[in-house]
């Protein structure tokens, strides 16, 4: 059972020379663990290499879904990294012990 259930909404897709960042919201359930003080939603900045997002998805995957599945990954496996205002998707190779594997398995 994963550690947080935050639902993962990614919008505001934004496309620059080494890669991409979206702002992903973060949105209390009704069994969610973590909220916010405004009212259950965070807000995060995930960037996202067009080097990582081709490791990852070999350009099959919309860069969105692999920043979903980054996230969801994260949240269930090193939720505290999600409580900072940005954070980019290979952090997640720092902080999960085979995310790599995990994450192919998700997309």
């Amino acid at each position: 059972m994963p550690n947080d259930t935050r639902a993962i909404v990614v919008t505001n897709e934004r496309q620059g020379r080494t890669g991409c960042a979206y702002t992903v919201l973060l949105r209390a359930t009704a069994a969610g663990s973590a909220q916010s003080a405004g009212g259950g939603e965070t807000s995060v900045e995930v960037t996202l290499s067009w080097a990582d997002y081709e490791h990852w998805s070999h350009g099959v995957t919309p860069p969105a879904r692999v920043v979903e599945a980054v996230v969801g990954l994260l949240l269930e496996k090193a939720p505290a990294s999600m409580d900072r205002p940005k954070i980019d998707a290979a952090a997640g190779r720092r902080l999960v012990p085979g995310f790599d594997r995990e994450l192919a398995e998700r997309l």
